[in-house]
């Protein structure tokens, strides 16, 4: 939902600066695995974070492919539509999300 109003304003092409975001083409594994580092451990951590719709507006504000500066006049509107879609999805206006992080543990 969040992805659907951003591809509205910003299009599906990830933005970086003034231009696009490569998407990698390798996985970060498979780097490590043709690396010197080929005995790899991966240790996921998950973390649970529940936001509010505010909060979940200013993060994607402060996203590097959809900042204020990306959006430009659109910045009101682009706040709007998220926003009513947001509440939408969960009209509380509080949102969980379990969050994985993954420690990458390489060695020879």
């Amino acid at each position: 939902m969040v992805a659907d109003v951003r591809s509205a304003y910003l299009g599906t092409a990830r933005r970086a600066g003034d231009g696009t975001y490569p998407e990698p083409t390798e996985t970060y594994q498979r780097t490590v695995k043709r690396s010197p580092f080929s005995t790899i451990e991966v240790v996921p951590f998950d973390q649970t974070v529940v936001r509010s719709t505010e909060e979940l507006i200013g993060l994607q504000l402060s996203n590097s492919y959809s900042t204020p500066a990306q959006l430009g006049e659109q910045k009101e509107p682009f706040e709007e539509d998220l926003r009513r879609a947001l509440l939408a999805y969960g009209p509380l206006g509080r949102y969980e999300e379990t969050i994985r992080t993954e420690a990458l543990i390489a060695t020879r």
